[in-house]
């Protein structure tokens, strides 16, 4: 679907109240798939801007989950969605939180999967040194061979960082998302702005209630922006997914789908 000159990539399924997946970096519409059959709903899943199979089109100097929001409202609009359920992973959570704050009518509820708030780290507890970590042992040596193109080297720094081992120890499916989602990543880390500030205080305007999954054994900085994000939300229920990294709805696939439908099932349609 053409979005404002850009075309984005959905697959939808399904009839009732709109539910839409927005997926996290280094991913795409594929992580959903398998969790698009919820009776009662009309399920839509979408790459975002720069990611697979989205046709090439200019990188922004100014890309960041604030581009990705106002995709997501044009989407919404070109569908027909007034108002959805949201489910957002990692940066998607984080694309889902801007568009909520921008547009607070058009969200019914939202799960939230470890979005990638980075910019609160520096002033949270233990956020500084997991914030340094990140860039020191992640953004800064991806960024470079990035720009020397060297993808597969770069696609095993982020590996080893986000996944804590080597590439031939992962499986070669979510390799290959990886690879077919490089681009998006190199974007990024050429953004003038890639994690704009999200004011906390703003989130206690959210007043739709929220379900946060949470990994077990997800990295410190996420735990740490999940704790402050907890405390934000005015209707928040928490649930940590046991024996499950921050690829949470790859690790425990059935647990996660089963917490959200918990949770839909409980809310007053």
């Amino acid at each position: 679907m053409g979005v404002d000159g850009i075309k984005l990539f959905y697959a939808e399924r399904g009839i009732g109240e709109p539910i839409i997946f927005v997926h996290g970096a280094f991913d795409d519409y594929q992580l959903w798939t398998p969790f698009l059959n919820q009776p009662g709903y009309r399920t839509v899943t979408y790459s975002r801007r720069y990611n697979f199979p989205n046709p090439p089109s200019d990188p922004l100097a100014y890309y960041s989950a604030l581009v990705d929001a106002e995709d997501l409202r044009r989407l919404s609009s070109a569908l027909g969605i007034k108002d959805a359920h949201l489910v957002g992973h990692s940066y998607g959570g984080y694309v889902a939180l801007f568009f909520a704050l921008k547009n607070p009518g058009a969200v019914k509820s939202m799960v939230l999967c470890e979005p990638a708030i980075l910019s609160w780290l520096p002033r949270l507890p233990g956020g500084e040194t997991a914030y340094n970590e990140f860039f020191e042992r992640l953004w800064k040596p991806f960024r470079q061979l990035a720009r020397e193109d060297d993808k597969e080297a770069a696609i095993w720094k982020a590996a080893e960082f986000f996944y804590g081992k080597p590439l031939g120890q992962i499986s070669e499916q979510v390799v290959e998302f990886l690879r077919q989602n490089f681009n998006e990543w190199k974007v990024l880390i050429a953004s003038s702005d890639p994690f704009p500030q999200l004011n906390p205080v703003e989130i206690r305007d959210l007043e739709f209630p929220t379900l946060m999954l949470s990994g077990e054994d997800s990295l410190t900085l996420h735990k740490i922006i999940d704790q402050e994000l907890q405390k934000r939300l005015r209707r928040v229920t928490r649930q940590i997914i046991p024996n499950s990294s921050h690829d949470m709805w790859r690790d425990a696939p059935s647990t996660c789908e089963k917490a959200m439908k918990s949770f839909l099932s409980g809310l007053t349609h």
